[in-house]
């Protein structure tokens, strides 16, 4: 079963490889859609992404966990639910894990027969961003 898992992964840490060992539980064959940089842009602000999608795509294409790595362009007319959908429609998963749950998406996966999991995150690494790493890193530079 082909399992879809998305983000940014802009500054690979632990939190990450964590989640995609948990997610790839849900299948055999892991797909991570790699967000490309004007949504990174749009989505986390200023000064992001720290790595180019080239990056970001290479380094988490480089995870043994990982099966393929993917980078769905993005439209910036589009809303969230476009884009998660245009994504499963090019990847055609047989598992989509969200972070949160949608309407849209929900019926989108029930009519296309794909399995539709929320995951909300992992005890102990929830509160583990590449923000706060950005922060931590900032925070030492002005030491």
């Amino acid at each position: 079963m082909k399992v879809l898992m998305g983000g940014f992964f802009d500054i690979l840490h632990s939190g990450h490889i964590l989640a995609m060992s948990i997610v790839k539980s849900h299948g055999d064959y892991l797909v991570i859609n790699v967000s490309p940089d004007n949504r990174a842009k749009k989505k986390k602000g200023k000064g992001r992404p720290i790595l180019s999608v080239q990056e970001r795509v290479f380094c988490v294409d480089s995870l043994r966990i990982v099966d393929e790595t993917v980078s769905v362009p993005y439209d910036e007319a589009w809303n969230e639910d476009d884009y998660q959908i245009i994504c499963l429609k090019a990847i055609k998963p047989d598992v989509c894990i969200r972070p949160k749950n949608s309407k849209r998406i929900s019926k989108f996966c029930k009519d296309n027969n794909i399995k539709m999991k929320v995951f909300r995150g992992i005890t102990g690494f929830d509160r583990l961003h590449s923000s706060d790493i950005i922060k931590k890193i900032n925070s030492i530079k002005e030491l």
